[in-house]
Formats: structure tokens, sequence, C-alpha cells
């Protein structure tokens, strides 16, 4: 395009936006803000939550914070009710994964013919399989991760390399047919709702139901036009759609995105469930939304329940001073992957030392296993790399010490099989 007057990045928080499977690996918002300097034109960066990054580059002064405090329209926000599971639980107040609560709001909301959208960002029926007598947990063969129930083709799928098995009789370690499900994931939460509301139409939204092309599209065109009652759903429930009929927002488990051992877990979390509350009473019809969690005394959801961007960045941005992490450092993820564990663990080893003994000021956590240990029957270890802003503003001793570490490694010729990724 020729003659850019104006860039603008909507959702600019969004992770979507950073590419980093295959290259060229880039941040789309990030591409935008060198690409805005170059056409010498502003960029717009939009969000009713803005990243921690972001936020921070205003309050340091190289952005310029425009607010927009009140609702288009003259809405107003929803109101906000957090319900405790573990306590509904021993008041016998929860029905299966839902509050009698909710369940009566649902109810309410038919009734009047109100859009209701219930968010449960786990897909599937049950997250996990599990033997109650050797507690054996059914897990993919290519994977080290649990397989996930599917209700409607009653197999069993792993979400990293889509293999599909048949649901086991009984227990494929000891044989025992005292086989439990347990985890909640969005069919489950459609399956129980058919149940409650058997004259409801209910539709899900997630990567297993909208794979064909328009499908996404033609549903939300349903609900729009008041022909779906309740659309359950993912975090795409949550991005984006202005409905006017909607009037109750239901969160089946806050906690989900909340415990990942991320250092943006609580970013994402708010993000999120601050995201999917904007969905309710978006017009002249008031919103509700209620949001089930067994963690209810987690510092985040007072921020989210009074609606406190402000307050929320404050506490995670003094969090990742404290800890060094972004917007206060610079952070590279250094990752192995092989079929053999063995030669994966001793490149990422050799890397550290060449990374370690080149650089003494960056900081370099040590390789370990990753999380997910093994994905498409490639064992993967990683480590993080590190250098604070304060000394390195642009980047450039991380940049430096990472490819002098790759060069001498290839050229010493070990391993050359091995792929390395850095993110």
């Amino acid at each position: 395009m020729k003659n850019i007057g104006l860039i603008i990045v909507d959702e600019e928080h969004d992770s979507s936006y950073k590419q980093a499977e295959y290259p060229p690996k880039y941040h789309a918002r990030d591409a935008a803000i060198v690409l805005a300097k170059e056409c010498n034109c502003p960029v717009v960066l939009g969000s009713a939550t803005p990243s921690i990054e972001s936020m921070h580059n205003t309050n340091n002064g190289k952005y310029t914070l425009l607010e927009l405090p009140e609702r288009v329209d003259g809405a107003k926000l929803p109101k906000l009710v957090l319900v405790n599971t573990t306590e509904m639980k021993k008041k016998g107040e929860m029905e299966n994964v839902f509050s009698k609560m909710l369940l009566s709001a649902i109810d309410e909301r038919i009734k009047k013919n109100e859009g209701v959208i219930l968010l449960q960002n786990r897909r599937g029926f049950a997250t996990q399989v599990y033997c109650v007598e050797c507690a054996h947990l059914e897990k993919c063969e290519n994977c080290s991760v649990g397989m996930v129930y599917h209700i409607k083709s009653n197999n069993l799928k792993c979400h990293y390399c889509n293999a599909i098995k048949p649901m086991p009789k009984a227990c494929s370690m000891c044989g025992s047919k005292n086989i439990k499900l347990f985890g909640t994931g969005t069919e489950r939460v459609e399956d129980e709702l058919q149940a409650y509301f058997p004259s409801a139409i209910i539709e899900r939204i997630d990567s297993d139901t909208i794979s064909e092309k328009g499908k996404l599209g033609e549903t939300l065109n349903k609900f729009r036009d008041g022909e779906i009652d309740i659309l359950v759903g993912t975090q795409m429930v949550s991005k984006g759609l202005d409905f006017p009929r909607v009037t109750l927002v239901g969160v089946i488990s806050a906690e989900s995105s909340l415990w990942m051992p991320d250092f943006r877990a609580e970013e994402r979390t708010f993000q999120m469930l601050t995201q999917v509350s904007g969905r309710a009473g978006r017009s002249i019809l008031p919103g509700e939304v209620m949001i089930q969690t067994c963690d209810s005394g987690h510092p985040l959801m007072k921020f989210i329940m009074n609606n406190d961007y402000h307050g929320f960045f404050a506490r995670d941005v003094q969090s990742r001073e404290f800890r060094n992490y972004p917007p206060f450092a610079n952070l590279c993820l250094a990752e192995t992957k092989d079929k053999d564990p063995r030669k994966a663990s001793e490149t990422l080893i050799d890397l550290y030392k060449e990374m370690f003994n080149y650089n003494r000021a960056v900081s370099i956590l040590p390789p370990s296993a990753a999380l997910l240990a093994k994905i498409k029957n490639e064992f993967r270890f990683q480590m993080l790399i590190k250098t604070s802003r304060s000394i390195d503003p642009s980047a450039s001793i991380l940049r430096d010490t990472i490819a002098h570490a790759y060069r001498v490694f290839r050229q010493k010729g070990k391993h050359k099989d091995v792929r390395i990724i850095l993110i």
C-alpha cells in the first residue's frame, strides 16, 4: 500500500499477533509500529485491556494514552457476580459444572428471548481419562499429555498431534473397568445444557466445530438473529462480538488459564475475563456476568470484579520489575527438539555453555525439559535467556550472545540434525 496515513491494530493485546512457529517470526503489532515509523504516520493500538508492554510505554512517554471511559451509545457496564464453586458444592448449590444461580439466570434469559454466552476455555468433553484402581492416565503415545475425551465421536484425541484412539472400555494398564472422566470442556458444557434446557437452541464454537469454511460466520449470524439461544465456546467467544441481545455471560471455570506456569498467565486471564464480560449489556438491555471459580480469593479476581485495569497493571508491572521480566527485560526462549532426548538435551547444554562463557552479563536459566516434554514424537528442552533493558535497551547484547553461541555450536558440527528454535 502506498501513502499510508494511519495504521490501526485492533485488540493489540491479542497473542495471535505473534508468529513464532515458522519463519519469518515476528509480532504484527511491533511490525505495525516499525511500518508506521517508516511511513511517518500515526499508529493506533486499540484495546480495552492493553498489553502490559504497551501500557508501560505510555507511562514512560513512548506512547500517548487516549482513553474512552464510557461505553458507546451510553450503554452501562454489566453487573459482575463472582460464584465460589467450592462453597457452592458444600451448600449443595452446584448442578454438575453449573451453579444453580447460573442455571436460573440462563433460564430467565431464554424465557425473555435474550442471548447467553458461556465461556469454557477447554475443548472436548473431559480433559482426563483416569483409572481409579492404578492411577493410570490415558496419554498420547506421541506426546507427553493426557488425551481428551470427545463424547460426540466417543474417542480420545490429542490436541497437539491430533492422534485419535477409541475410548477404552477398561484401563489399558491394569484392565480395571473403574475409569473416571475428569475436567470440563466445551462439549460437556453443551451436553449438560441440553439436558437442563431441552427446548433451547445451543451452538458450540471451538476449533472442533468451525473447521468448515464459513461455519463461524454462519453461526454468529444465527445467534445475532435470535435463531440460537446459547453460544458455548472457548476464548473465541470473548473476542470482539457485538450482539445487543446478549444480556448474560457465564464463565464456567475462570482459573483454567490462571494456573499456567507462565509469567503472562495473570495478564491473559484478566484480558480474557474482562473481554468476555464486555460481550454483555452492549445496548439498552442491562447485562450480567457470572464468573464461576474455585479460587475466588485470588487477588486477580478483585481487579476483574471492579473492572480495575489500572490497579491490575500497577500490581503486575511491579511483579515483573522485581523478577526482571518484560517490559523490564529482553527475553528469548531457546528450544531444542529431536526424537532422541539425549541429543536434544546435549545440544541445549552446549549452547548454554557457549553463552555462559561468552558473556556473563547475560542471565541464562539452566536448561531443563519443557513443560510438555514430548510433542509429535520429538523431545523438547528449553532455557530462558535474559538481559536487563537498563543495560541492554536495544537487545544488542542478547542477540550478539545468542548469535555467537549458535555459530560456534554449528561450526563444531555436533548433532547437526537437532532442531534449534529461538523465540
